[in-house]
C-alpha cells in the first residue's frame, strides 16, 4: 500500500510570478548535473503530460504563460544529491494582503523521509526544516502549513 504525502502552505510574497518564486527557491539546491525539472507544456490544459525543461528560461516562459491563463502550475524537481523527486504545485490566490502575491503551494515528497519508529509515517520535520527557512530567506510570509499522509 502506498502513502500520499503532501505539505500545503499558504504564503504571501513580493514575487508576482510563481516562476520567480520557484527559481529562487531551488537556486543552489544542488550543484550536481543530474538536476532535472519537469512540468507541463505551456499550452497543455487537458493532457497534463510532463516534459523535461533543460533550463530555467524555458521553464519560466511556460510557467508564466500558464499562470496568466489561470492554468494549474507545477514543477517536479529531481536530483541525485537529494535522492528524491519533489513535486511543487502552485495556485495564485486572490487576497486582501498588501503584498502583490498570495500563493497556495503544494509540495509532495517522492520517496518520503520516514519517522524512526513508524516506517509508514512521513517525517515532516525533515522537510519543513528545509522548506520554511528557505521561504523565510526569500522574504515570504507563511500564513498556514498543513501536512498530511494519506493511505
Amino acid at each position: 500500500m502506498s502513502v500520499d504525502r503532501s505539505i500545503s502552505l499558504r504564503i504571501v510574497t513580493d514575487r508576482v510570478q510563481f516562476s520567480d518564486l520557484f527559481i529562487d527557491f531551488v537556486a543552489n539546491l544542488t550543484d550536481d548535473s543530474t538536476f532535472e525539472m519537469t512540468s507541463i507544456a505551456k499550452d497543455d490544459n487537458d493532457l497534463m503530460e510532463g516534459i523535461v525543461f533543460s533550463d530555467f528560461g524555458k521553464l519560466k516562459e511556460a510557467l508564466d504563460y500558464r499562470q496568466s491563463k489561470k492554468y494549474y502550475t507545477y514543477v517536479t524537481i529531481y536530483s541525485e544529491s537529494i535522492a528524491e523527486a519533489i513535486f511543487i504545485g502552485a495556485e495564485k490566490l486572490n487576497g486582501t494582503h498588501d503584498t502583490p502575491s498570495y500563493f497556495q503551494l503544494e509540495i509532495s515528497p517522492g520517496i518520503g523521509e520516514r519517522t524512526p519508529y513508524n516506517d509508514r509515517s512521513t517525517d515532516y520535520g525533515f522537510y519543513l526544516n528545509w522548506i520554511i527557512p528557505r521561504l523565510t530567506e526569500l522574504d515570504c510570509y507563511i500564513l498556514e502549513v498543513h501536512c498530511e499522509d494519506g493511505w
